[in-house]
């Protein structure tokens, strides 16, 4: 089912935005990941589509229907908090059980049934034999997926996931969420992630929803945000960025600093700024003393003068000399009071 926000607002209780005008539709069947930093909005816009919160203004519409006004029950999502909120008393069965034996009379399956469906998701969420186990007796990574488990029992449409991933070792997480979108893929789910791991969102969401202080900057697939980010705000999330100041004149970018190389660009005269991926950027014999910093997986990190912080292949390293370098700005982009105004 496809999900449309339409101007959302929520406000606290002194009266403050959390949520500020947010518009942005999901098509079905689509993996979008809501990401930002801590108190950009994120997790209050995926309760506003859950029904756990009331937007302050703007609609919420699943499928075409305007669900504002009704409840978490009644709009049939799956949601998967970031602590899991599995019942330590209940065994894995009965908790992946608990969302169907709830349902009114009219619409609870069969004991047998439900029994069947418990068996088919462990069997789907590869814990086959595990139903009479606790929550206590699992790993972490287990426990997500019993807590995943649950959240499709009643085979929701939408799938809303918090932080799923928060409180694994960084090996597991790696594990667990390439299994995630498989798992995705294989239901044709509609899934809407909470993360502030731009690198998982990279990894496995169709698109990127970026959020800051309640609003939506931009969204997009990952490679056209790469491409063309709308502000630099973007681009600075979005992975390692070296800012360089400088200003256009006469059709040409001139960097602050002197060791590195002007660029010709198509935009009016003024102050701007280009932010470049430092594996975006080539050394060449120049004025700057170049210091080595360390040398990793083939690339070599320099700093460049006083502040500047390269990435470059340990073979393109090589051929420049330590006591002298500049920089050959490669692919960047150009930002203007924190707008993109170029891309080189």
């Amino acid at each position: 089912m496809s999900v449309r926000l339409d101007a959302i607002s929520r406000r606290n209780a002194a009266g403050g935005l959390i949520l500020d005008d947010v518009s942005l539709e999901i098509e079905t069947g689509e993996f979008v990941a809501l990401v930002g930093p801590s108190g950009a909005g994120k997790t209050s816009l995926l309760r506003v589509i859950a029904g756990l919160d009331a937007q302050s203004g703007g609609t919420v519409e699943i499928d075409g229907r305007d669900m504002s006004a009704l409840p978490a029950r009644a709009r049939g999502l799956g949601f998967v908090f970031q602590n899991y909120a599995l019942f330590g008393h209940l065994s894995v069965a009965a908790n992946i059980a608990f969302g169907l034996r709830v349902l009114p009379r009219s619409l609870r399956p069969s004991r047998s049934e439900i029994a069947s469906r418990v068996d088919e998701l462990l069997d789907l969420m590869q814990l086959p034999g595990r139903g009479r186990d606790f929550p206590a007796q699992l790993s972490g990574g287990q426990r997500q997926r019993v807590a995943l488990a649950r959240a499709l029992a009643t085979r929701p449409p939408v799938l809303l996931l918090d932080e799923p991933f928060g409180a694994l070792d960084p090996m597991v997480r790696k594990s667990i969420r390439t299994w995630l979108r498989d798992l995705h893929d294989k239901l044709g789910l509609t899934t809407i992630l909470v993360t502030h791991d731009q690198q998982e969102a990279l990894e496995i969401a169709d698109r990127l929803a970026v959020m800051a202080d309640g609003q939506l900057v931009q969204a997009g697939a990952p490679d056209l945000l790469e491409a063309r980010p709308a502000t630099s705000f973007v681009m600075d999330f979005l992975g390692d960025t070296v800012r360089i100041e400088g200003a256009v004149r006469g059709g040409v970018f001139e960097p602050e600093p002197a060791f590195a190389l002007p660029v010709a660009v198509n935009v009016s005269d003024g102050p701007a700024t280009l932010m470049i991926r430092p594996h975006d950027i080539d050394l060449v014999t120049g004025p700057a003393v170049l210091t080595p910093l360390a040398t990793h997986g083939g690339f070599a990190r320099y700093r460049v003068g006083d502040a500047v912080t390269v990435h470059v292949p340990v073979h393109v390293a090589d051929r420049v000399p330590v006591t002298g370098a500049a920089l050959d700005l490669g692919r960047g982009h150009l930002f203007r009071s924190g707008k993109s105004i170029n891309t080189i």
